[in-house]
């Protein structure tokens, strides 16, 4: 059932809160029977105006009195509710969200690589505004509970047939609707798939809209997302078609119940010779349309619970990726030594391995891995991250304690090669909203070489990326993304770098290396390098070949093994000539 699933997502989000939904579910329930005595009231005084008795007036003012009450106990305690539920509502949706990052935070590189973001966003915003909706309108749920049980006791009190006539008209439309929903659900689930593709499409081409203009693509990417949209509208016509159906179903059988009812009512009451009280008659009416009400409840608004259920069950493929790690307390908070113990790793399809890869870490170490490119580097640093699982890895600390290999995780930080950049202000992209002094941001600014950037810009590091002239080069996006890693290993005893200064030429990338290193004394380094001339900073060298280390040792030591390295090296001063005859 819809609405247990639902509820039991509302139940499981409120944790903190419970006692709230608690609350506000008897509040509300109180609410409604405020409401419901309305028109038992009302009906009293039109019944005290026909009796025409001598306390008529004493009657009639007795019941107004009744009215008004019921009025105020309804506004007070529906307001009251109204204001928890949609508290609980926004609690739990900024609980759901929460938790959904850290999910998808902890997923596995890999599976972000798989899986679009435009879709995933899509997913998780459904799902979230259906949490939301649904635990904002608990009030009407209740009221629908309310308004069965309430005006079934009192029509049985005036007439026992006619509550139970009403009552099994009610579950022949529910179990008409349920056989009807059975046709609408895939309807909607097909729309909603449609969707997350029309979100993924329109994230790409606003992602890259400088691509879409310069190429004069603009008219066949809006065709694109119109014919997509366009693929979902035959499901919204079906699933259209049902709902009016439905729709028309409900409410003749409401029809013919009220008429019929009534009918039935002031026919037995004539029969049996006894007064037609027209504020019973009037009763009647009002509860068997609320009784029936409940009934279309069903057949009508239901399907938004429907929608919900669906919209959050979206998220279901999400949820159900298992993590790569968890983020915990860092556990290794004094080292020495680190040995990583032999490990084999097969990796793209079977394409690529790691065979029995051994690294010695040590704190003040500076450790260099070079090769070319596919050799596996970067793969032993998101190793290293605990970005790629290896269950089997195991590391030796100080060489005592044994470890799983995803501890390091707590330790460490990867400084990646791509930068990615946050549409927002310069400080924001370095300190990504963490409080900070201005001597930490100017730190770590000038130990990524961003300075002068920073410098030349007219607000300084409040300068907006998105905004007009704020343009950086390939090699300037890298330093900003290096300052904001520069800034977030502040905690990390274990640094990874996997080429952050790509894109940055070399004189200036040796200033930065220099002034990195000064930075992080006494700390472990692993850098990945293809440009060699960095190399001689580096205490220790690996060199990888097709997944294997096959050199290691210090710069000189490796230099005369005439080896692999020796071959890399030649080869990367002759490229440096061949770009100074250039």
């Amino acid at each position: 059932m819809a609405y247990l699933y639902m509820f039991k997502q509302l139940w499981r989000y409120a944790k903190p809160e419970r006692w709230k939904v608690v609350v506000y579910f008897l509040f509300h329930a109180i609410a409604t029977l405020g409401d419901l005595g309305k028109p038992f009231a009302f009906a009293m005084v039109v019944n005290a105006l026909q009796a025409q008795q001598s306390s008529m007036l004493i009657d009639i003012m007795h019941w107004l009195v009744f009215y008004i009450m019921c009025f105020f106990v309804f506004e007070v305690f529906h307001i009251s509710a109204r204001y928890i539920e949609r508290y609980v509502a926004f609690r739990n949706r900024k609980r759901f969200v929460g938790a959904m990052y850290d999910h998808l935070q902890a997923l596995p590189l890999s599976w972000h690589a798989d899986n679009h973001s435009g879709a995933v966003i899509d997913r998780v915003n459904r799902a979230s505004d259906a949490l939301f909706h649904f635990g904002e309108h608990q009030c009407n749920y209740i009221a629908v509970f309310m308004k069965f049980w309430g005006p079934l006791i009192i029509l049985w009190q005036i007439s026992p047939t006619v509550s139970l006539v009403s009552v099994l008209v009610g579950f022949i439309m529910v179990g008409v609707t349920r056989k009807l929903y059975n046709l609408s659900v895939p309807e909607y689930r097909a729309q909603n798939e449609g969707f997350h593709k029309v979100a993924a499409t329109l994230h790409d081409y606003v992602s890259n809209i400088r691509t879409i203009v310069t190429l004069r693509l603009g008219q066949c990417a809006k065709k694109d997302i119109l014919n997509r949209l366009e693929l979902v509208f035959p499901h919204i016509v079906k699933e259209n078609n049902v709902t009016h159906l439905k729709c028309f179903i409900s409410a003749f059988l409401v029809l013919l119940v009220e008429v019929g009812l009534i009918f039935y009512y002031i026919v037995e009451q004539n029969r049996a010779g006894a007064i037609i009280m027209i504020g019973s008659v009037t009763a009647i009416f009002q509860y068997l349309g609320q009784l029936m009400t409940s009934f279309q409840f069903y057949a009508g608004e239901y399907e938004s619970i429907i929608h919900w259920r669906t919209d959050f069950e979206a998220i279901k493929p999400v949820l159900d990726e298992k993590i790569t790690y968890k983020l915990r307390e860092t556990r290794l908070d004094k080292w020495d030594n680190i040995q990583i113990q032999p490990m084999s790793f097969v990796y793209g399809n079977g394409e690529f391995q790691l065979q029995n890869i051994s690294v010695n870490l040590a704190q003040n170490k500076k450790i260099a891995l070079v090769g070319e490119s596919g050799a596996g580097k970067s793969t032993v640093l998101h190793i290293l991250r605990g970005l790629t699982a290896l269950p089997d890895a195991t590391v030796e600390i100080d060489g005592e304690a044994i470890f799983p290999i995803s501890f390091l995780a707590d330790i460490s930080t990867l400084i990646p090669q791509e930068p990615e950049i946050f549409e927002n202000t310069i400080r924001y992209n370095v300190t990504m909203g963490i409080s900070a002094t201005e001597e930490e941001v100017e730190s770590a600014i000038s130990t990524a070489g961003f300075s002068d950037i920073v410098n030349r810009l007219p607000k300084g590091l409040d300068s907006d990326v998105r905004e007009k002239g704020v343009n950086l080069s390939g090699g300037e996006k890298q330093r900003l993304a290096l300052a904001r890693g520069i800034f977030a290993i502040q905690d990390s005893s274990l640094i990874l770098l996997d080429e952050p200064t790509g894109s940055v030429d070399p004189a200036t990338e040796m200033m930065i290396f220099k002034t990195l290193f000064e930075l992080l004394s006494g700390r472990c380094v692993v850098s990945v390098l293809h440009r060699l001339h960095l190399v001689r900073l580096f205490d220790y060298v690996y060199v990888m070949k097709q997944g294997k280390i096959v050199e290691e040792g210090t710069f000189d030591n490796i230099c005369n093994a005439r080896g692999e390295f020796s071959r890399l090296w030649d080869k990367y001063l002759a490229e440096d000539d061949n770009d100074h005859i250039e």
